[in-house]
């Protein structure tokens, strides 16, 4: 099963059963039409749809690594910092390095996939909002 679930993830399949093609609206809407067309709609629910596949393509990405090596990443990274420290330094990209140093301290880890999960989440659903209020307002 484990391998099933691990190449669904990481292929994302396209073939969709049927129960999830029958439900991708209500998935975005409920029951209620939000006032996006019919081909806003599908984009909404494939955008969505990548969003979450995503996600669980980046967690699986971390436990798998995390399961290889025996270490969490925050253990990696600690046995590492020096070394990683000396070849990048920051000199050639302040600016990634500003970036990669500020989330890594702050997710004690490389990434954190259920954060930039929420993040897209919020995100798409603002940009939905102001596309809906605007299609609205005309």
């Amino acid at each position: 099963m484990e391998l099933l679930v691990e190449r669904r993830v990481l292929a994302h399949e396209a073939d969709h059963p049927p129960y999830v093609t029958r439900r991708a609206p209500q998935v975005v809407t409920g029951d209620r039409d939000l006032g996006l067309d019919d081909i806003a709609m599908d984009q909404a629910v494939a955008l969505l749809d990548g969003i979450g596949a995503t996600a669980a393509r980046s967690r699986h990405a971390v436990v798998a690594a995390e399961r290889q090596s025996g270490q969490s990443e925050l253990e990696w990274w600690e046995a590492n910092a020096e070394a990683l420290g000396e070849a990048m330094g920051g000199r050639e990209f302040p600016l990634a390095s500003r970036v990669g140093q500020a989330a890594g301290e702050l997710y004690q880890a490389a990434s954190d996939p259920d954060r930039q999960f929420r993040f897209a989440l919020d995100t798409v659903i603002a940009g939905l909002t102001v596309r809906l209020a605007g299609d609205q307002a005309t």
